[in-house]
């Protein structure tokens, strides 16, 4: 039936945070501490700093705009 489906891939798809967060969170605390330290950083380039992830993470589940977002605190995360 449509309504079950489309109530299943609803349930599916909740998510709180923002996926950023949620890989940081993931990730070695000591990582994810140089990450939240490096968080509004007027001065950092967001660019290279994911350039930089990439290179050792290359299956990012974010792209720049999640990250950019997170990373000047102004995402999902702040929310909660």
């Amino acid at each position: 039936m449509l309504l079950d489906d489309l109530k299943n891939l609803a349930k599916a798809a909740e998510f709180t945070g923002c996926v950023v967060g949620k890989w940081i969170n993931e990730q070695d605390p000591e990582v994810a501490q140089v990450l939240e330290d490096l968080t509004n950083k007027p001065g950092l380039s967001l660019t290279k700093t994911l350039d930089l992830i990439k290179k050792h993470e290359p299956n990012l589940p974010f792209k720049r705009t999640a990250f950019v977002t997170h990373m000047r605190k102004v995402c999902a995360c702040q929310a909660t």
